[in-house]
Parts: structure tokens; sequence; C-alpha cells
């Protein structure tokens, strides 16, 4: 009698039944949902951090370049490529790209003026890149908008910036940061 329940027993352990089934899969989902979240945060973070540090190092080395002509006369993407300013990471060709996959141009803003423009950033990530690359620029436009401009004494403006990171239509704005001599 003993041998036979145990048999029973044995043969009614063989597979998993759909309620255990249904269990697994919905656990596998919340897993791989809370996994995915954390990545979207890794990278944002990553995309935001990168962009600042190459925006910074491509200012620095255009004032460090251009500082002895005394202007920005000239300036462009391809000169700035050809003396070896931006990190390689940015370069795609002759242009200049992006974390966010947009152009990145130069170009004389009036002599002593310099305009770096960032297109296609994500406009949830907007504030936090521009807070992160804003101390080298004199000003800064995002959408058309100055939210820093030290000649006309405002500097940065966390409302102003707040504003035009989230007004416009899309989900993508262009930054514009002028650097002087």
């Amino acid at each position: 009698m003993f041998n036979i329940k145990s048999k029973l027993l044995k043969a009614k352990q063989k597979g998993l039944t759909a309620i255990e089934i249904s269990i697994f899969v919905v656990v596998f989902i919340i897993l791989a949902g809370m996994a995915f979240g954390v990545y979207q945060v890794f990278d944002s973070s990553n995309r935001i951090s990168s962009s600042a540090k190459n925006l910074q190092s491509l200012g620095g080395g255009l004032q460090n370049a251009f500082s002895s002509q005394g202007d920005y006369t000239g300036v462009n993407a391809q000169v700035a490529i050809n003396l070896g300013i931006p990190d390689r990471s940015m370069i795609s060709g002759t242009t200049l790209r992006n974390a966010w996959q947009g152009s990145v141009t130069i170009a004389s803003a009036g002599g002593s003026s310099a305009d770096i423009t960032f297109a296609n950033v994500a406009r949830n990530e907007c504030a936090k890149f521009v807070n992160t690359s804003e101390s080298l620029f004199h000003r800064i436009t995002v959408g058309g908008t100055a939210v820093k401009d030290f000649q006309a004494g405002s500097p940065l403006g966390t409302v102003a910036l707040a504003n035009a990171c989230s007004s416009g239509a899309g989900a993508v704005t262009t930054i514009v940061f002028t650097l002087g001599l």
C-alpha cells in the first residue's frame, strides 16, 4: 500500500501546473520591467554626463585654439576636427554628432564669440544637461529662449530653463551654447 501512494505522488510531481507557470511568467515580466527601468535611468545619466564632458572639452579646446587669434573667425566643425579638439565619440565622418544622435555645429557668432549648437536633445534630459554644462558659456538658449546671458547680467535661470526645456512641440529641442574669448 505504501508503494502505491509514493508512486502516485511521484506521478503527480512530474510537471508544472498552469498556475505555477503563470506565476513564473508574471514574476519574470515584473523583473524584466524593473531591469528595463534601471537601464533607462542609467542610459540617460550616461548620455548626459558624456555629453557634458564632450561639450566642456570642445568649448575649452576651441578657447585655447582661438585665443591667440583673438576671435572665432572661420571656426566650424571641420576646423575643430582638423585641430583634434572633439572627442572621437562625437566625430562622424566630417561632421559632429551628440549622444542624442543630433548634429553638433560650430559657427562664429560675431568675432569674439562662437556658437556650439546641440540639436535633437531629449527634452526630459535638457535641464540636467544644461545645468551640468553651463559654467564655460556666457550665453545659452534652449529652443530659441535665452536661459543664461552673462553680458545682459542674467545668470542661468532655473525657472526659465525648466520652462524652455519643457515647452515646444516634440520630444526634442535644440540648445545653443555661446562661448566667448
